[in-house]
């Protein structure tokens, strides 16, 4: 995450215990209490966290904006908030303010703050349902938006002020949008970009591009020549 990194420890008396630190504002790194034991995989966010454990629960905590920690109230959770309306996840994701969660059935549920139509963020502590997604094999979340990687194509929703959506026209859209893109292999966002890798090895990004990470801004997939192998 920016201010918190955690990891999975095992040991001979206790798999599966997550660990994290910050840097604190003195600069100096501080431990943080072991927060759960059990997991089996840990998501950091831009201040808080969320693990997937072996009995198939999600728990959050953290700073809470938008109920990206499964908290109603607006606070920092201090200790792991069970994910309640979550029915067999097998991935989880978290960004600045939003953490989602890829089910058994291959859809996605996400809460905290999401992006819609009219570019005002909903504000949820409880999963809600990101309509359009089906079969989806990978997830990747940037700040106020995802895409979503399925067997047969790319989908991207939430937040387009800088063309994460990749369309001509620039409209933020809770509905997941697809791409132009085919047989994508491989998903990386930065913070308002996106990258995908295809089959033959070629790379397009998309998005924002104010340190030049898509060569130019861009809300059409640009293939991104002279990659090295």
């Amino acid at each position: 995450g920016v201010h918190e990194t955690c990891a999975i420890i095992d040991s001979p008396s206790i798999r599966g215990r997550v660990e994290c630190w910050t840097l604190g504002y003195d600069g100096e790194v501080h431990d943080l209490v072991p927060i759960a034991q059990g997991a089996v995989e840990v998501a950091v966010g831009e201040h808080h966290g969320c693990v997937r454990s072996e009995d198939d629960s999600v728990r959050c905590w953290g700073k809470n904006v938008g109920g990206e920690t499964g908290k109603a109230e607006y606070g920092e959770a201090m200790f792991p908030v069970r994910i309640t309306g979550l029915e067999g996840p097998i991935a989880i994701r978290a960004s600045k303010t939003t953490s989602c969660a890829i089910l058994r059935d291959r859809t996605v549920r996400c809460w905290g703050a999401l992006t819609t139509s009219n570019s005002v963020p909903v504000i949820t502590s409880v999963p809600r349902p990101i309509e359009g997604l089906v079969g989806v094999q990978a997830l990747t979340l940037g700040v106020g938006f995802g895409c979503a990687r399925m067997k047969d194509e790319v989908r991207c929703f939430g937040d387009d002020s800088a063309g994460q959506l990749a369309r001509a026209r620039i409209l933020s859209n809770e509905t997941p949008q697809r791409l132009p893109l085919t047989d994508i292999v491989d998903l990386a966002v930065g913070a308002d970009h996106t990258c995908a890798r295809a089959k033959d090895g070629t790379v397009s990004c998309w998005g924002g591009s104010d340190c030049n990470q898509v060569g130019l801004g861009v809300s059409t997939p640009r293939v991104i020549t002279k990659v090295p192998n």
